[in-house]
């Protein structure tokens, strides 16, 4: 019983930094904040006994210190591809929902390239949803309930970027059907 209130404790940290992440539009930002999230997490998951998580975990910290530093290339995907899922299967304790972890993570990793913040956005909502299915199987109460806290915070994130995106496309073709009507009258003045 312990443990789970240890877990939960450093799950209730590591959530409030999950959904703060949700909000911003960075993407460096956001994977050098969720660096630190995830470690916190990793020691979550070994205190509730989460080992394929947290050794996912593990996975992906150096994952995301990585591609903080643009140093995140093919053949280094293909060895944390190969190490993280060796060892989350051999250490696996909860069957095929202790391979969540490992479906989130190898997905994330292999698309954590996207330029585009609103697909970098669908990514997030997709692994965190898988999360949110393993931290139930762990009792990570809290991470659970966070988990489905940042999945609603990136869809309303992207919901505004997209609202944003095409209120700017409106309002440039405005400015620029104003600047067409301008020259029109211009050229009937002159004329």
């Amino acid at each position: 019983m312990n443990n789970i209130i240890i877990g939960n404790a450093i799950s209730i940290i590591a959530a409030i930094i999950m959904v703060y992440t949700g909000t911003l539009k960075n993407k460096k930002k956001i994977i050098l904040i969720q660096s630190f999230q995830i470690f916190l997490l990793t020691i979550s998951n070994f205190v509730l006994g989460g080992m394929s998580g947290a050794i996912v975990n593990i996975s992906c910290v150096i994952r995301n210190i990585l591609e903080y530093k643009d140093k995140l290339g093919i053949k280094t995907k293909i060895v944390l591809t190969a190490v993280t899922v060796y060892f989350s299967v051999k250490y696996n304790n909860h069957g095929l929902l202790g391979y969540l972890p490992i479906i989130s993570t190898i997905v994330y990793l292999w698309l954590i390239n996207l330029k585009d913040i609103i697909k970098f956005k669908y990514l997030v909502i997709f692994t965190n949803s898988t999360w949110f299915l393993y931290d139930l199987l762990i009792i990570a109460v809290v991470m659970a309930v966070f988990d489905f806290v940042s999945v609603i915070t990136n869809i309303i994130s992207v919901i505004k970027i997209k609202k944003d995106n095409r209120l700017n496309k409106e309002e440039k073709e405005n400015i620029e059907n104003k600047e067409i009507n301008d020259k029109i009258i211009e050229e009937k003045v002159i004329n």
